[in-house]
């Protein structure tokens, strides 16, 4: 509602005028992706994706943006360090490949509150730490003012 989002679709068309390949990533739809492969893998039903054929698109793209990290459900249990893994990777990988990673967010690095900190520790939290500009964007949701 503060307009992250928006702010990262106008640089990634700025990306596509400059001639590099762009790719989204919803962090919640990403994740549910992942989770509905390995149940059907775990049940047989039919041929399911890889968790490499999910991943692959975002390791090809020059310029991706990960809109929406920390909106998903993490858990309390094993699972947790599933999502810390599958999302600290993924920025691994990109980070490895010297790939631009566009990231939106509701919540803050490190401090109190909801944090990337708290919800996906040392590692993540590193990685996005090396981003050159982390852009904030404060204010008034614009969605609930439009209600």
């Amino acid at each position: 509602g503060r307009g992250k989002t928006g702010l990262v679709v106008l640089l990634l068309r700025a990306a596509v005028a400059a001639g590099k390949s762009i790719g989204w990533l919803c962090v919640p739809d990403w994740l549910s992706e992942l989770r509905d492969a390995y149940t059907i893998a775990a049940r047989n039903q039919r041929e399911a994706r890889t968790e490499s054929e999910l991943l692959a698109p975002h390791l090809t793209s020059q310029v991706l943006a990960i809109d929406d990290l920390g909106a998903e459900h993490i858990p309390a249990d094993e699972r947790a360090t599933w999502v810390r893994s599958m999302v600290g990777g993924l920025l691994s990988r990109r980070e490895s490949l010297e790939l631009t990673t566009l990231v939106t967010t509701n919540c803050a690095l490190d401090g109190k509150g909801e944090t990337i900190q708290a919800r996906y520790g040392d590692r993540v939290v590193s990685r996005l730490g090396r981003f050159r500009r982390v852009p904030m964007t404060a204010g008034p949701d614009r969605r609930r003012e439009r209600t």
